[in-house]
């Protein structure tokens, strides 16, 4: 191992040791800044504001399921869309415009449905 090789590992690890000294304490006295300690926990959405853990686990879990309906819906647009542009593409290449209508009517209706039935399942949960 050559001393140049040497000097620059040495160089690096020094480099690195500044940087987590510089930064390791800062993220170690974050909870005293101004006095007010470390910030409180938001409350789920739907219910769990009783203070059990049992109601918190409750309300967190009903928010995942309609973070995972409104995923659902995301994916619905995107299909939609999808099928849309490819419909749009095949109308031009045979001059089959009903069939893009179709497609674009049903999947606006699609998505409308589906946004409603993700509203009326939030208001269930």
């Amino acid at each position: 191992m050559s001393v140049l090789q040497s000097l620059g590992r040495t160089r690096r690890r020094v480099g690195t040791a500044i940087l987590a000294a510089t930064v390791l304490p800062q993220t170690a006295l974050a909870a005293q800044g101004g006095g007010q300690g470390l910030p409180t926990v938001q409350q789920p959405q739907n219910g769990g504001g009783s203070g059990s853990l049992l109601g918190t686990l409750h309300g967190y879990a009903a928010d995942a399921v309609v973070l995972v309906g409104l995923l659902l819906a995301v994916s619905a647009f995107i299909v939609v869309g999808y099928s849309s542009i490819g419909s749009f593409t095949a109308a031009r290449q045979r001059n089959e415009w009903g069939t893009f209508g179709m497609t674009l009517v049903v999947g606006v209706g699609l998505c409308i449905a589906i946004i409603w039935l993700a509203n009326k399942a939030s208001n269930i949960l």
